[in-house]
This record gives C-alpha cells, structure tokens and sequence, in this order.
C-alpha cells in the first residue's frame, strides 16, 4: 500500500493532521519527510530555502510548506521516492484562509495585501511569508506535476478526509473538532473593503474555483 504523504498548505489542518497522525509537533514537522538527518547540510550547501542572516547564520524555514514538486527540484527528495507516495492536500475557502492568514501573522487586511503585491520579492527574500501568501492552486499544480496518485479535500469535509486518511491509519481514533491551535479573532470579514474583496477575489480566483468544485 502507498504510503500518505501530507502536503502542508500553510493554514489548512496542517498541524491537526502532523499532531494527530503522524504523532509530531509542531516544531518536529521536518522529520515527517524523513530528510532531517542530512537538511543541515544540504541547506549549508545550498542555502535554500534559508535565509541568510546578518551575521551568516542560517534561519530555518518551515520544509513541510515545501510542494512534492519543488522537493524533487532541489534534490530533497528522490524520484523513486516519489512514487511510493499517494499524496494528499487539504484545501480552505479562500477568504476564510485570508482572513486567518491576518490573525496567524496578526497584520490587518490591507497590510496583507499590501505583502501580497511584493509576492514575487518575497519569494527572494522570504521565503516562509511567500509560502504563506502563495496561492493554494500552486500547491495542488505542482502535485499534478509530480504524480497521477493523489487526493485533494475540502476542509469543509471533514469526513471525507477522516475516511481517507482511516485507510491507512487504522488504529488512529481522532475527533475533528478537536483544536490543536487556537488563532487570535481579531480581524473578520466585516473588516474588508470592497478594494480588499475585489483584490482577493482576483488574486485567488484560481482557489474561489477550484474549492467550489470539491
């Protein structure tokens, strides 16, 4: 049987799914992928995606927000690795991911959006800020480019996800309304203007479509 492979996009059950299943925390993520042993020294070679600090040290940045596709790219992960993996990601309603991405990184709307039109320098220079801001049908493409064996879920369907992933985790009891991380309530959606909206809808459009079709 194939082996699921979680593919994190940031703000979407990630810690839930590592916590409850896989048995890590949060701050064990990178173990998931098995790499942990040689990442210190691919990253001293590489330098990416750390960034460099002022004094030449490296800043970790997150590898479970990382795409299967971009893995393989930077030789994290190997081909035939690859293909004993069903891969699975877990969608969110676009504007209720926005709106959490403000309370996670505690930034009001416009400053988001202001982060967002900076996407393409954040990429450069932020690495873990443009993971975050990335649209999801980015993740979900480069898991089409990798493999034909994967499952894509609305996080609206929590039962769908329970029973896929009760597949392979048999003795794996867990009550999804359970929390693992409780986000700050400070912003909403009353709180966006109709210029937020309109750049929110264009800017995920691709997401708006393809979570309706979930």
């Amino acid at each position: 049987m194939d082996k699921p492979f979680f593919v994190h996009i940031p703000k979407n059950m990630g810690n839930f799914i590592y916590q409850k299943y896989y048995d890590i925390k949060k701050e064990d993520k990178n173990k998931f992928y098995g790499f942990y042993d040689s990442i210190v020294e691919y990253y001293k070679t590489y330098k990416f995606p750390y960034i460099i600090e002022n004094n030449n040290n490296y800043k970790s940045i997150s590898i479970d927000h990382l795409t299967p596709h971009e893995l393989l790219n930077l030789g994290i992960m190997k081909p035939s690795e690859s293909s004993k993996y069903i891969f699975f990601a877990i969608m969110r309603e676009p504007l209720d991911r926005f709106i959490s991405l403000c309370n996670y990184w505690d930034v009001p709307p416009n400053q988001l959006i202001y982060n967002i039109t900076k996407i393409n320098l954040l990429k450069q220079t932020a690495y873990n800020l443009f993971q975050h801001l990335r649209p999801q049908n980015d993740y979900i493409n480069d898991i089409k480019r990798v493999t034909n064996k994967y499952r894509i879920f609305s996080m609206n369907k929590k039962n769908q996800i329970r029973d896929f992933l009760a597949t392979y985790f048999p003795n794996k009891s867990v009550n999804f309304e359970e929390k693992v991380y409780h986000s700050r309530d400070k912003y909403n959606t009353s709180m966006l203007s109709r210029e937020n909206m309109n750049f929110i809808n264009k800017y995920y459009k691709d997401d708006f479509q393809l979570f309706r079709q979930l």
